[in-house]
C-alpha cells in the first residue's frame, strides 16, 4: 500500500516535470506557467517522515534487543500461567492445601498420641514405685 503511494506520488512529480520541460521543449520562444510541486513534495516530504519514525522505532526495537525478548518472555510466561495453566494451578492449590491440612491433623495426633503415652509412662513408674514400696515391708518382715 505504501509503496503504491509512493509510486503515484514520484510518478506524479516526474510527469508534472516532463508536462512543465516538455512543453517548452515544443515551443522555447512559448512563455509557460510551471505547475506547483509544493503539493507533491509536501506528500513525499511527509511519507519520508513517516519511513525515518518507523526506522527509529526499528532500530529503537533493534537497539533493546535483548530487554524486549525477556519483556516478551515474561508476557508468554503470564499469559500460560493466567490463561492455560489456572484449572491446573487451581486444581494443585486444593489439593496441597487438603494435604497440609490432613498433616496438620495427623501432626495433632502425632503430638497427643505422644502427650498420652508420656502420662501413661508416668503412671506406670508411679504404680511401680508405689507397688515396690508396699512390697518392700513385707520382704523385710519375713524372718529367713
Amino acid at each position: 500500500m505504501e509503496k503504491l503511494k509512493r509510486r503515484r506520488l514520484f510518478s506524479t512529480l516526474e510527469l508534472q516535470a516532463i508536462s512543465n520541460v516538455g512543453s517548452k521543449k515544443k515551443e522555447p520562444s512559448q512563455i509557460i506557467d510551471l505547475e506547483s510541486v509544493a503539493n507533491t513534495m509536501a506528500s513525499i516530504t511527509s511519507l519520508i517522515s513517516q519511513a525515518n519514525q518507523a526506522i527509529a522505532r526499528h532500530n529503537l526495537m533493534v537497539k533493546n534487543l535483548g530487554r524486549e525478548r525477556a519483556a516478551l518472555i515474561g508476557q508468554v510466561w503470564k499469559h500460560i500461567i493466567e490463561v492455560e495453566l489456572k484449572a491446573a494451578l487451581a486444581d494443585y492449590d486444593s489439593k496441597k492445601s487438603d494435604l497440609d491440612k490432613a498433616i496438620k491433623g495427623i501432626q495433632e495426633s502425632i503430638n497427643t498420641a505422644t502427650s498420652d503415652r508420656r502420662k501413661k509412662e508416668a503412671e506406670l513408674r508411679e504404680l511401680r514405685r508405689a507397688q515396690r514400696a508396699s512390697s518392700q515391708p513385707s520382704m523385710q518382715s519375713t524372718p529367713f
